[in-house]
């Protein structure tokens, strides 16, 4: 008979297979492509706000991304990809990980590379210590966070010296006129979304114009700041 798994591999599996099977159960996929969802929360992300619904429960997300600049007993302060220096609230209940492995908060250290995820302003729920960035909790984290049952997200990112502020929101097509979109969306917020002329737009994987855009179809729109949707993803189911 063969011996038992160690801990840390027991844990590994378990949280990676958990946010899989989150993601699983609410719905058959994402209307984002995998490229789009692994450059938003991949390694040039410094933190995410990111509002999903699952079971008829609204749940607030915030992660922070960066290099560890201090550490005191109840928080742990982040140097983040844009300069911002977040303090993230941690408690004896945070769960440390490092490519799945369990650790103490006490192995946390000044210059280590973190995420950490937790819920509105609470204590962090995860600190995940980042030495190998094609980990299988890293990878799984884009599909959980931004799948089917993901609202709205606002996140920051810096690649090639340029700070991008991207704004996602997912709904159901309420109107559609020239150059917008308006959508319901899933906690009852109605948001119209300006198109940019140039804008990536597919319907259900192919490529179309805004007019082939219609009322009721799922929507998710990607825009960078205050600006117009440079992408729009639709299904017609």
């Amino acid at each position: 008979m063969s011996s038992p798994a160690p801990r840390h591999i027991l844990a590994l599996l378990l949280s990676v297979a958990a946010l899989l099977a989150l993601s699983a159960g609410v719905g058959t996929g994402s209307n984002l492509p995998a490229r789009l969802e692994a450059t938003l929360l991949g390694p040039n992300m410094a933190r995410a706000e990111i509002v999903r619904m699952s079971a008829g429960v609204r749940h607030d997300h915030r992660l922070d991304r960066g290099r560890i600049r201090s550490i005191s007993p109840g928080a742990v302060t982040i140097a983040e990809r844009d300069g911002l220096l977040v303090p993230v609230p941690v408690s004896a209940a945070t769960r440390v990980s490092a490519n799945g492995r369990l650790l103490s908060l006490a192995a946390l250290r000044r210059g280590m590379e973190i995420l950490t995820v937790r819920g509105g302003d609470q204590a962090a729920e995860t600190v995940h210590v980042i030495r190998f960035k094609g980990s299988a909790e890293l990878k799984a984290l884009p599909r959980f966070f931004l799948g089917p049952a993901m609202v709205r997200a606002e996140i920051v990112l810096k690649k090639n010296g340029i700070t991008h502020d991207y704004r996602i929101d997912r709904g159901r097509v309420r109107a559609v006129t020239r150059d917008s979109i308006t959508l319901l969306e899933r906690d009852g917020l109605v948001v119209p979304i300006l198109v940019a002329p140039q804008a990536r737009i597919e319907l259900n994987d192919r490529p179309v114009g805004l007019p082939a855009i219609r009322k009721g179809m799922e929507v998710t729109a990607v825009r960078d700041g205050d600006g117009p949707a440079e992408t729009v993803e639709a299904t017609r189911r």
